[in-house]
């Protein structure tokens, strides 16, 4: 059981089920209560969907056995454009507590990490640490930002992505696959806002199914956003081995599946 970031009663449960008519199934629960002496309430603060120039909040509580008794020392970070305060507030159970609030504001695009850490001073010292990770999108941005196809028996199967802005205007200038496994056709929708890519598989890529990952790298006239990636992964299912959705075949053993 994984207490990480946890605090309060949580509970696991483990079903093994077994081809065995006398015992089909049997569960076994995991029940504790988390006691947290003092430390932030998760270890991670992730800040996607981030888009430049633009704010998001959030709130990390500090868990801590006798939190009216909390001194503390200044906050720091290595996280540019975030700013943090340590607040006095109730926490869920309207007992005394104590809040980080976070406030990040970027200037630059790409994937960002760092931490936030502060010191107490009393009851004990000690310092909290928590981590950041953060990741800021331009006015250009692909939905979805990874493409996934699963790939059935038919030829022409095509992956959608839209290219799009809301602020800035822009042209796509080629989307290309570096590998050769895919093509990516650029269709206008509303010309300088908003394109649309059909991805499909090349002869090449046909050649190493049935998986295949590969990015495209679409080339802009945007001086921010010259360059933007996409992920792209085909995928064919494979096809269902010998009994399975079936019988058991005769003269092998029972199987347990855990999950």
């Amino acid at each position: 059981m994984n207490t990480s970031g946890r605090t309060g009663r949580m509970s696991k449960s483990v079903t093994v089920e077994t081809d065995d008519s006398n015992l089909p199934r049997a569960t076994l629960t995991l029940s504790a209560n988390v006691v947290v002496d003092l430390g932030f309430e998760r270890d991670f603060l992730a800040l996607s969907g981030v888009r430049r120039g633009e704010a998001k909040t959030e709130k990390v509580r500090v868990l801590a056995k006798e939190p009216e008794k909390l001194k503390f020392g200044p906050v720091k970070t290595d996280v540019e454009g975030l700013t943090t305060k340590l607040v006095s507030e109730p926490g869920p159970d309207g007992k005394p507590g104590w809040t980080l609030d976070v406030n990040y504001k970027p200037t630059k695009i790409g994937d960002f990490s760092g931490t936030v850490s502060v010191e107490t001073t009393a009851p004990t010292p000690k310092t909290l640490t928590l981590n950041v990770r953060a990741k800021v999108e331009g006015d250009i941005r692909l939905e979805p930002t990874r493409l996934t196809v699963v790939k059935g028996d038919e030829t022409g199967a095509v992956g959608v992505v839209q290219v799009r802005s809301d602020r800035e205007r822009f042209k796509i200038k080629e989307a290309k696959d570096p590998q050769g496994f895919v093509t990516a056709k650029i269709k206008t929708d509303a010309a300088g806002q908003r394109y649309t890519l059909e991805v499909t598989l090349t002869d090449e890529g046909k050649k190493h199914e049935p998986t295949v990952n590969t990015t495209v790298t679409i080339v802009t006239d945007s001086k921010d956003q010259p360059e933007l990636k996409l992920p792209v992964y085909f995928r064919r299912p494979s096809a269902k081995s010998p009994g399975q959705g079936g019988a058991r075949p005769a003269g092998l053993p029972k199987k347990l599946k855990a999950r």
